[in-house]
This record gives structure tokens, C-alpha cells and sequence, in this order.
């Protein structure tokens, strides 16, 4: 039956709209299958979030994030992608494309380009991503905004010991809460 209600984009934003953020998950996974086809690219993507809270765009990312190459071609998409994004819903995207970064931003002015709505600290993540991209450091983007600051421990305790990142990042990384929140 969703797959009738739900043909498109818009029409998956105004089911989701109604429905809690538990119900939202439910929903996305009963159409896991249809959803490359109700969600095609970066436009379709950025309709199926508008007017959603934080917690339902994220759901929405987790269930799509193996189609993120497909969905997201170039520097302009990526930005359209990440303009309404908080930075823990920018990680999902820039971790499933951390492979194909080099694919959509091909050189330094479609990075300009896919920044210039972007909020500050998203930048600065995508920047630091992409340039270590190009000199090889295949920092993930947790890593990156982690050594940012934009991740830190638990009630004021400064993410400051390097040494702990390098060795086991996923320890630190289960560990983190937004410092700098971005909007939802």
C-alpha cells in the first residue's frame, strides 16, 4: 500500500510529516526497496526533508546512505544536500561519500561553489575532508570534525589528547556530543 501513497519525493516529505520519528523509521524501512525510485537525486532528496524535524531528515539519511553516491553527482548537489543539515546529519553524508569525494568536487571552485550556503562549521568539515582527500590522509570526516573541536567529551572536557583520536578513534568518536550545534 505505501508504495501507492508514496510515488515521489514530495509525497514521502508530507507522509513523514505526520507521522512521529519512531513511525518515520518504520515507514522507511517498509519502503527500503522503492526508495532509489521515490528518491532519485540531490532535488529529490532536499524535498523529502523540507519542513521535517532533525530527527526524521536523519532517518531519512540513515536509510539512504548506500545511495548517496547515486544521489549525489556533483558539487552542486552535494551543497543543496548538506545546506539544511546539522553536523552530526553532514557526517552521515560525508562518510558514505568519503570515497567519491573526488568524483563530485573535482577541483578548488566547485569546492568554493558547493560551500557558499553552507554554515560555517559544515565548511570547515568539508574542507578539512577534501584537502585531506588531496594530500592522502584519509582523515573519515568523524576524525576530522573531532580534531575541528566540533566534537568533544562529555560535560566540559575538551577533546585536546591527539594521541587518543590516532589510537582508537571509534572509542573516542562513541563518546562525543555535538559542542557547536548547527540548526535543524
Amino acid at each position: 500500500e505505501l508504495p501507492e501513497i508514496i510515488k515521489n519525493a514530495a509525497n514521502l516529505s508530507n507522509v513523514l510529516y505526520r507521522l512521529t520519528s519512531d513511525q518515520c523509521t518504520v515507514v522507511l524501512e517498509a519502503l527500503k526497496k522503492e526508495l532509489p525510485e521515490i528518491i532519485k537525486d540531490a532535488d529529490d532528496l532536499f524535498r523529502a526533508q523540507f519542513g521535517l524535524s532533525s530527527d526524521k531528515r536523519m532517518a531519512i539519511l540513515e536509510a539512504l546512505k548506500k545511495e548517496f553516491p547515486e544521489i549525489i553527482k556533483d558539487a552542486d548537489d552535494l551543497s543543496k544536500v548538506l545546506l539544511r543539515l546539522n553536523s552530526d546529519q553532514c557526517t552521515v553524508v560525508l562518510e558514505a561519500l568519503e570515497e567519491k569525494l573526488f568524483e563530485i568536487i573535482k577541483n578548488d571552485k566547485e569546492f568554493e561553489s558547493a560551500c557558499v550556503f553552507l554554515k560555517q562549521e559544515i565548511v570547515i568539515a568539508l574542507k578539512t575532508v577534501y584537502e585531506n582527500k588531496k594530500q592522502k590522509q584519509h582523515l573519515s570526516p568523524i576524525e576530522t570534525l573531532a580534531r575541528l573541536g566540533l566534537f568533544n567529551k562529555e560535560p566540559n572536557s575538551l577533546l585536546n589528547n591527539q594521541e587518543t583520536l590516532e589510537e582508537n578513534p571509534l572509542k573516542v568518536v562513541n563518546n562525543i556530543t555535538i559542542s557547536r550545534g548547527g540548526s535543524s
